[in-house]
């Protein structure tokens, strides 16, 4: 089960990870299709900016056409500033208790709380990958995601923009291969 301090260490991990890219750096590829390593660091302070709201029990505003732009000048800064707005309104009392509304549907907190952990997680090894710079997840929150995306990854997500098909890999792959190719990634 994923908790609040298992969400404050992925948010550690990846704000590493955003503080080590260079300016040039951002407008490189990562493995989403499509998507740049800003917009990466982009989407996940927005995701921030949405657990934030939504933990609180505020409404979200409409999330029609693309996602501005967070970011400004200081990608790392306005992560930061996101990351620990969601923190607070989950660490908030009885906010575990809530039913939680994202784009898709509400859900309990706790579920809520784990798919905002995933995603964090899987686009830290993104912006690695499209930057070349090695992130260092420890295996704990390496396999808590796993198991939480073995069990809530379903078919229907699997669709173009959210999750891709599961990539073969090895029995004996590294658990982050595993991670990832389990969401569709090519490790």
């Amino acid at each position: 089960m994923v908790d609040i301090n298992d969400l404050r260490d992925c948010i550690q991990v990846l704000q590493s990870t955003i503080d080590g890219v260079r300016p040039e750096q951002l407008s490189q590829p990562s493995p989403c299709e499509g998507w740049t390593v800003r917009d990466v660091i982009n989407h996940v302070t927005a995701g921030g900016h949405m657990f934030a709201l939504s933990a609180a029990g505020k409404p979200l505003p409409a999330m029609d056409g693309p996602v501005p732009d967070f970011l400004g000048d200081d990608p790392s800064g306005a992560f930061a500033q996101a990351a620990s707005a969601a923190v607070a309104a989950f660490d908030e009392p009885g906010a575990m208790d809530r039913e939680i509304t994202l784009p898709f549907g509400a859900v309990p907190a706790p579920a809520a709380l784990a798919i905002a952990f995933g995603d964090l997680l899987v686009h830290t090894w993104d912006i690695a990958q499209g930057t070349g710079n090695p992130a260092a997840i420890p295996a704990g929150l390496i396999d808590k995601a796993y198991g939480f995306y073995q069990q809530a990854l379903t078919d229907d997500l699997r669709v173009p923009g959210v999750f891709g098909p599961t990539v073969e890999v090895a029995a004996d792959a590294p658990a982050i291969d595993k991670l990832v190719a389990f969401a569709g990634r090519q490790p």
